[in-house]
């Protein structure tokens, strides 16, 4: 197909404004520019992967979107490049694809689907850029095209930049990678030796923008809770479509001590392995008024065994009333000649009861169990039922970042981290029910 696209684009000149250029100019290794809508954050990805191909011939850019819609429609990525390539570098416009005169070339592409991830296998790249980081659901497809970002041209550092709205299914985990890790704008270095930033984005950082469309800031004050916050303010501890929108860290998570040996207590499992497994520890007083989750354990690749050996020492000198675990626990598997992952458990001494399942009414139960009330004074006036003890980590990091599937609009999006919220989910309906002996017929292994 010929490298040229059929209606020459109007042209536009660019120059950053103060926030994008403080975005350019960063040298981390990873970088997100995120937060509130019209900052001006997909467009300083765009500079930024036409400037590095200017400075470094023969070098490769990957633009990075969901769907290959939302690179090409209206205002997106691809039209916005062809404003701004056009007599610059030639469009091929089956591949998607930018080739510079100097040999460098930028390429848009999309993860769709759960397996897209392998089609970047064996590339290689200067620089990845990733647009509206939060719909990506996984770290995991994050991870695993990120390890293609590299050079053998020398002086040319391989970077990825990121840009996002909050929200969307992986709202959670870009959080705790940028957000929660350090203060705006602060180089911080991960455990593996890498850098990374966060530049947090206003609406009023695109002052262009607001001169083409003023009355653009006062449509996003009109927006109504959460969607309003997020996409004016760029809050990230709420968006619109946040299915546990009653989560308070200042309310559910308390003070921890030592759960007297009377209380009842019970564990409630979310089975994983590629996938992150989770374990919680729920327990509860004499007057059963809150209930407690005061202990989780959370990996990827512990095998079935491994796990209840895990747990069995993690309860040492406890007396538990259940183990809720996930119905798929109890299914036979051929790989493994026919036994279940329950039976591999009961192998290991941990006897396992399969916990109610219904997702609709478990996702009630969590609701309630975290609803409170406040007067307008700002006194409380109903405290909530749940209390999480701060090593909980992850549920406390997952839970608030859940949202709603965007199909089954009253159902979790299953495509989040929502493992430590299932097994939340099965402690709590078993706490509903009192399912702390097994019920007639039910299977136990």
């Amino acid at each position: 197909m010929a490298n040229a696209v059929a209606e020459r684009p109007t042209i536009r000149a660019w120059r950053p404004q103060p926030k994008q250029a403080r975005f350019l100019a960063r040298d981390e290794d990873e970088v997100l520019y995120g937060g509130a809508a019209f900052g001006g954050k997909s467009e300083a990805l765009l500079m930024f992967s036409i400037r590095r191909r200017d400075k470094y011939p023969g070098s490769a850019g990957l633009i990075l979107r969901r769907t290959f819609a939302d690179l090409n429609k209206e205002g997106a990525l691809i039209p916005r490049s062809k404003e701004v390539l056009w007599g610059r570098a030639a469009w091929n416009e089956q591949y998607h694809r930018w080739t510079f005169s100097n040999g460098s070339l930028i390429q848009f592409g999309y993860l769709q689907h759960p397996d897209d991830h392998m089609h970047y296998q064996g590339t290689m790249w200067e620089d990845i850029c990733w647009d509206e980081l939060t719909q990506f659901p996984s770290e995991f497809q994050f991870e695993y095209v990120n390890a293609f970002c590299r050079t053998d041209i020398a002086g040319c550092p391989p970077l990825k930049r990121m840009a996002t709205n909050p929200g969307g299914p992986g709202h959670g985990w870009v959080k705790s990678r940028y957000v929660d890790a350090a203060k705006p704008e602060e180089r911080f270095v991960t455990e593996r030796g890498t850098t990374r930033a966060f530049i947090p984005a206003q609406a009023d950082d695109n002052v262009i923008g607001l001169e083409r469309d003023p009355g653009y800031i006062r449509r996003l004050e009109a927006l109504p809770g959460a969607l309003g916050r997020a996409l004016r303010h760029g809050d990230w501890d709420v968006f619109e479509g946040q299915a546990f929108a009653e989560w308070r860290r200042h309310l559910h998570i308390c003070v921890p001590f030592a759960i007297p040996a009377d209380w009842t207590r019970w564990v409630a499992i979310d089975y994983g392995f590629s996938n992150p497994f989770c374990a919680l520890w729920f327990a509860w007083g004499p007057d059963k008024k809150q209930v407690y989750v005061y202990r989780e354990l959370y990996a990827t690749g512990w095998r079935a065994r491994d796990q209840a050996i895990r747990i069995k020492a993690a309860s040492e000198g406890e007396r538990l009333s259940l183990y809720a675990a996930d119905p798929s626990m109890f299914a036979h598997r051929p790989e493994t000649v026919g036994i279940s992952i329950a039976e591999e458990y009961a192998q290991a001494g941990v006897h396992l009861t399969a916990a109610n399942n219904e997702r609709l009414a478990g996702w009630g139960v969590v609701r309630e169990a975290l609803a409170w009330k406040e007067l307008p004074s700002g006194r409380l006036m109903k405290e909530p039922r749940l209390q999480v003890f701060p090593n909980c980590v992850n549920l406390i990091r997952t839970l608030p970042a859940l949202p709603f599937d965007p199909i089954k609009v009253e159902d979790v999006d299953t495509d989040a981290e929502d493992h430590a919220a299932d097994a939340l989910r099965y402690g709590l309906m078993a706490e509903r029910r009192h399912e702390f002996k097994p019920e007639p017929g039910m299977k136990r292994y």
